[in-house]
């Protein structure tokens, strides 16, 4: 099954007779499209040839099937080196395997490489005996990553190295005239606060970047992932978030506990279209409902009612303090909540109006980045 002078036609044509191992087209041969051929093609093609090849797609191209697929050619298939290694990596172990377990499936139920390709799974490790070939997957801060002289490497995301070679590379007068210091700062308050990061990768990186960045790195706000303490009966404080008629409404309860603030939310979504709605933002609601991160309420749009009376439900268990909201449709709640048993005057002495302007949230997101930066919070494990 080897050969180093395979060329993208003989690779197109072995690819072309293994099965696809997931989504729609499972168990149907593989059929690369144009673009993805003269991909093969400027690689493998090459008359001066390739020592590295760069491919740049956005998500859900096909990308780490493709790579599979490459690392398959290599291990047994038409450019097949015997004895040799091959590795794939990533940013993380987690994102590192994504290749190898497509790799897997494609070998399993792919009749032409079965009884020719070792899937070892607790390793991550494919290989080939008849040719001596093994491929197993690494990740980019793997200190095994150091000494090995593999015949091919597939780095996955690479779009998001980073490091100081990286900033050097794109920062010539670092060092001299550009205070590496000051740059090495910023570098890291990029790295932890995603509201920085495209600053810094538009001036110090000299990247193109989009303007929407999250407001807080996934890993920071996993930090804070813990059993949230039972806060019942303590001095509580919340704010509610109302929305227009087919948004998120939101509600948190806090109340700090030893020092940490312990947080309790509540997100609603209508009932109806709550699938249609998870396709169109490219948020899993419909996951966050079943997990029980997100509740409905009955209907097309957000019942008003029915959030005035879990609010009730909340007074009682919660010593409340003080509720925040945006007074943006507040008149539309405030009579449901007279209906649900709050009085005039509970309304006028625990509802506090908060604006949402800079001026009024500016302050508020530091104080909140900061709380978040230094683990003073503890939300449970919530994905919002």
């Amino acid at each position: 099954m080897a050969g180093e002078q395979a060329t993208a036609a003989d690779i197109v044509k072995w690819i072309e007779d293994l099965w696809v191992p997931e989504g729609r087209l499972l168990g149907q041969k593989f059929k690369l499209a144009d673009w993805q051929i003269s991909c093969l093609e400027s690689i493998y093609d090459n008359p001066h040839g390739t020592r590295r090849a760069i491919l740049s797609f956005s998500r859900k191209c096909g990308k780490s099937t493709l790579c599979a697929l490459l690392l398959l050619v290599h291990l047994c298939g038409p450019r097949a080196r015997p004895n040799s290694q091959l590795y794939s990596t990533a940013q993380s172990r987690e994102q590192a395997a994504v290749i190898f377990n497509l790799a897997a499936k494609i070998a399993r139920m792919s009749p032409a490489l079965r009884d020719f390709v070792t899937v070892r799974d607790s390793t991550k490790e494919l290989l080939c005996p008849s040719l001596g070939t093994r491929y197993r997957t690494l990740s980019a801060d793997a200190s095994t990553a150091y000494g090995l002289s593999p015949s091919l490497t597939i780095h996955d995301e690479l779009g998001q190295c980073r490091g100081p070679q990286t900033i050097a590379l794109a920062n010539p007068a670092l060092g001299s005239f550009l205070n590496e210091r000051e740059v090495m700062a910023m570098a890291e308050d990029a790295r932890r606060m995603p509201a920085r990061e495209a600053e810094f990768r538009n001036l110090i990186l000299n990247q193109r970047v989009e303007a929407c960045n999250p407001f807080l790195q996934p890993a920071l706000w996993q930090a804070c992932a813990g059993e949230v303490a039972d806060i019942s009966g303590r001095e509580c404080y919340a704010g509610l978030d109302l929305s227009e008629v087919r948004d998120l409404t939101a509600l948190v309860v806090i109340s700090k506990v030893d020092g940490i603030w312990q947080m309790v939310p509540t997100f609603w979504l209508p009932r109806e279209g709550i699938y249609e709605r998870a396709h169109t933002d490219h948020i899993p609601y419909d996951k966050f409902v079943e997990q029980g991160f997100v509740r409905t309420t009955p209907g097309a749009s957000i019942s008003y009612e029915y959030v005035a009376h879990y609010l009730l439900k909340v007074f009682a268990q919660y010593n409340i303090r003080k509720i925040g909201f945006d007074r943006w449709n507040f008149r539309h709640l405030k009579p449901w909540l007279m209906q649900a048993g709050f009085s005039e005057q509970l309304i006028a002495d625990r509802w506090v109006e908060f604006g949402q302007g800079t001026q009024s949230m500016s302050p508020a997101l530091r104080e909140l980045e900061s709380i978040v930066l230094e683990r003073q919070l503890c939300h449970g494990d919530n994905p919002r």
